[in-house]
This record gives C-alpha cells, structure tokens and sequence, in this order.
C-alpha cells in the first residue's frame, strides 16, 4: 500500500491535521515534513500529523518524524506503539 496524506481542520483548536495512512517511506516522509512546514507558514496555524493509520515506516523515515516533532507548531499524534518506538530509537 503506498502512502495517503489527506488534510483536514480541527475547528476546537483551529489546527491543520494531516492525516497519514500506509507505508511510510523516506520519500513520502520528506514530502510530509515539506507540507507540514508549508501549511505552518503558509497559514500561520499549527499542524498535527495524525499516524494513527501508519501500517508501516522505517528507520529513514523515522528520523524525519522525530525531527519534525521538534519543531514549534507541530505535534504528531494518533502513533502506534511500533511507530512511536521507531521515531523515539531513531537518533
């Protein structure tokens, strides 16, 4: 299964989610980042990356999520045991 982000607007706290699903891949992790800082910049709003339906990802796109969750205004949520596992040991 390739990788589905769709957007989306939660109106309680006026934030962007993004809502992954599939497998997630370096590229598709790149891809995720770039919107992630696009949709912050663009429109001034944070932005919650929601991977609550990741079946997969790897230690490459790991290291972008953990990166990503350190930045101001972003949040991921929604993660599996195994995907919070994979972003935490990634250094």
């Amino acid at each position: 299964m390739a990788v589905r982000i769709s957007q989306a607007e939660d109106h309680e706290s006026g934030s962007v989610i993004l809502r992954v699903e599939g497998t997630l891949t370096l590229e598709y992790a790149r891809l995720l980042e770039g919107m992630s800082h696009e949709v912050r910049g663009r429109l001034g709003r944070n932005v919650i990356v929601d991977l609550a339906g990741v079946a997969f990802l790897d230690e490459a796109s790991a290291a972008v999520l953990r990166r990503l969750k350190q930045q101001p205004g972003i949040a991921l949520a929604g993660c599996q045991l195994y995907t919070r596992q994979m972003i935490d040991a990634t250094v």
